[in-house]
C-alpha cells in the first residue's frame, strides 16, 4: 500500500481535508495491515517543516511502516492500493487502474474509468501534437482557448 503525503501546510489539508499527513499514516496503516500489505509512505518533496517531518519518522515506530523515496511512478505500479489525501498522485494511481482511496474532498472521489476519461478527454483538442514542436492551427488554439 502506498501513501503519498501532502505538504503538512498545503491548503489542501487544511481547506479541504478533515484528516492530516498524521491522521493518514493512522488510517493507511489500519488498512494495511487489514490487507496484510506493507505500508511505503513517501514524504512529499517540498516539505521543509522539521518539526512535521520528526513527526512522521516517530509515527514509523509507531504504526509500521517504511519511509521511501523511490519514484512515485514505480510506488504506484507496485501498490495493491494508494491512500491519498488529496494528492493528484491519487488520479495518477487511478490512470494506472489501482484501488484509491481519498481522504479528503478530491475533486476525483468519485471517479470511475468512465468518468476519468471523459475528464482527461476534457482537455484535450484535435489537432494538437502536445509532444511535438510544430505550429498549432488557428482553430485548433481558439479550441484551446474556447476551454479555459
Amino acid at each position: 500500500m502506498f501513501l503519498p503525503l501532502q505538504v503538512s501546510g498545503d491548503t489542501q489539508i487544511k481547506l479541504h481535508s478533515d484528516v492530516n499527513n498524521a491522521g493518514a499514516i493512522e488510517i493507511a496503516s489500519r488498512l494495511a495491515s487489514e490487507a496484510g500489505v506493507r505500508l511505503l509512505v513517501k514524504l512529499h518533496p517540498a516539505e521543509t517543516d522539521a518539526s512535521m517531518i520528526a513527526e512522521i519518522v516517530r509515527l514509523q515506530s509507531a504504526y509500521s511502516f517504511d519511509i521511501v523515496a523511490a519514484h512515485t511512478t514505480e510506488l504506484i505500479r507496485h501498490a495493491q492500493m494508494v491512500v491519498t489525501i488529496n494528492s493528484t498522485v491519487g488520479l495518477d494511481a487511478l490512470l494506472y487502474g489501482k484501488k484509491v482511496m481519498s481522504l479528503g474532498r478530491c475533486f476525483y472521489k468519485e471517479f470511475d474509468q468512465a468518468r476519468l476519461r471523459k475528464y482527461i478527454h476534457s482537455f484535450l483538442v484535435d489537432g494538437i501534437d502536445y509532444f511535438g514542436s510544430g505550429e498549432i492551427s488557428t482553430l485548433s488554439a481558439r479550441n484551446v482557448f474556447a476551454r479555459t
